[in-house]
Formats: structure tokens, C-alpha cells, sequence
């Protein structure tokens, strides 16, 4: 995470008819921008629990400022704002006359269903298993290139022909435009720090494999093991495979088709 007014940085996508990106920007502040894209965005309204834990932590809104700015896309040699604003249908956020016409489509469709959206359960939602790429197909291509695909590969480093559409919209629904979002003061790893300052915290230390025993888990080292009521795998799904060969049949698909 850059520091408050320091400087920003440009993070660019390939599609496949031209090179996007999306960039935090903040009026007023010169060059600087308050976030960077990569780094994790807050939402103002919805992820109740992250709020709850932030409020247990001691965490004020003073320490999650808002970005301050929208998010723009390059397209023909320039920044096109607005970027998931409710006005992108107006304004363009360098979406063609067309591709507007299916974003006000699309934001129709999904508010007559937006209930159907649960940041919970996004498998349950209308589009099902449908991918990014998939839910995309049925409108103009520019909403694929210029918003979806550049809101999933810059912000979540999601592969859109991979990665399924529902959590994106969902979480698009709950956390509301992007010039609303937080960022954290200090950097991104505040609630981790927070977390630390009364937890006993072991670095350097390899763990091979965690197992559910029951009662308590099972956490294995090179040069033993050690056991504890809970263990919380923070890690990609991919390692949290790896380290749970024996993960229960129902979550196993889940782990292996996360990228």
C-alpha cells in the first residue's frame, strides 16, 4: 500500500483488443492517489463482519480513509473515469454508446435480483457456475474488456474465463462505487498488526500439512507437530490444498477449481 498521498501506481491488463487498466486517482492531491491498484479496497457499507472485527480491533474510520477518488480506464490514450460508478452509463468510463445501452441493461437485471446476491452464498446466485467471461458474453464486448475484466484482474487478480461472475457481483452489489471504497492508513496489513500486538505469533517455521482431529487440529512441522482447538488456513486455495490432502469430499472440487 502507498502511503497517504504518495505516489500511485498504474497496473495494466491485456484484453484482447487492447490494453486496460484501472487506477485509483484522488482530486486535488497532485500525482499521488491514496491507494494503488493490487492492494485490498475497503467497502463503506456491506462486509458486516469485517466492520464488526475492525470495531473489536479498536480500528476508527480515521484508520480506513476513504480512497477519495473514482477508478479510470486507459482506452485511445487516455484515463476514462468512472469506472463502476452508477453514472458510467452517461459518462462512458470508456464504454462505447452501445456497451452503455447493455450496462444499463446489466445494472437493471442485477438490481430486479440484487436479493438473489448474497457475498455469503454466491453460489446460489441467478448466474449459477457461469464465469466472468460467460456472464459477459450476452452484452457488448466492451463490458468485458473495459469493466469486468479489469475490476477482476486488476483488483482480485482473477482469470475472467476461470473465475466465477457471482462472488464479483455480488461483492460489486455490496460494497457499492468504487469512490466510496476505504483503503487502510498505514497499509493493508493494520488488521493483521492489530491481530499480533496480543497474539503469540511464530515466524520461520514451515508448516507441512494441518489435519482435523475432531475435536482440535492437528498443524505438522519438519521437526514435529503441535495441536490447537482451531486453525485458520489465510493462505490461496491452491496451498490450502496442498496442505489438506484429506479435506472433506464436499470442499475438495472448491479448493481445486480456485486459481
Amino acid at each position: 500500500m502507498s502511503p497517504l498521498n504518495g505516489p500511485s501506481r498504474t497496473s495494466w491488463s491485456q484484453t484482447s483488443s487492447a490494453v486496460s487498466g484501472a487506477r485509483h486517482s484522488r482530486p486535488g492531491s497532485g500525482p499521488g492517489g491514496t491507494g494503488e491498484t493490487g492492494a485490498e479496497p475497503g467497502a463503506s457499507g456491506g462486509c458486516g463482519a469485517t466492520w464488526r472485527r475492525r470495531r473489536r480491533l479498536g480500528v476508527t474510520a480515521a484508520d480506513v480513509p476513504r480512497v477519495g477518488g473514482g477508478v479510470a480506464v486507459w482506452r485511445g490514450g487516455r484515463a476514462h473515469p468512472g469506472v463502476g460508478e452508477g453514472t458510467a452509463v452517461l459518462t462512458g468510463a470508456g464504454l462505447s454508446a452501445r456497451a452503455r445501452l447493455d450496462l444499463a441493461a446489466f445494472s437493471a437485471w442485477a438490481a430486479r435480483r440484487r436479493a438473489g446476491f448474497d457475498g455469503d452464498r454466491p453460489e446460489r446466485a441467478p448466474l449459477g457456475a457461469a464465469t466472468v467471461r460467460e456472464a459477459a458474453a450476452r452484452y457488448h464486448r466492451d463490458l468485458h474488456d473495459y469493466l469486468f475484466q479489469p475490476v477482476a484482474g486488476c483488483f482480485f487478480g482473477w482469470d475472467t474465463a476461470r473465475s466465477a461472475a457471482a462472488p464479483l457481483i455480488s461483492l460489486l452489489l455490496e460494497a457499492g462505487a468504487p469512490s466510496a471504497w476505504r483503503t487502510y492508513r498505514g497499509g493493508m496489513d493494520l488488521l493483521a498488526r492489530r491481530l499480533a500486538a496480543d497474539t503469540e505469533v511464530v515466524t520461520g517455521r514451515a508448516v507441512r500439512e494441518v489435519v482435523d482431529a475432531g475435536g482440535h487440529a492437528v498443524l505438522r512441522f519438519d521437526d514435529g507437530e503441535t495441536t490447537a482447538r482451531a486453525a485458520v488456513l489465510a493462505v490461496p486455495a491452491p496451498v490450502a490444498a496442498a496442505l489438506r490432502p484429506e479435506a472433506p469430499a464436499d470442499e475438495r472440487p472448491f479448493l481445486t477449481a480456485c486459481t
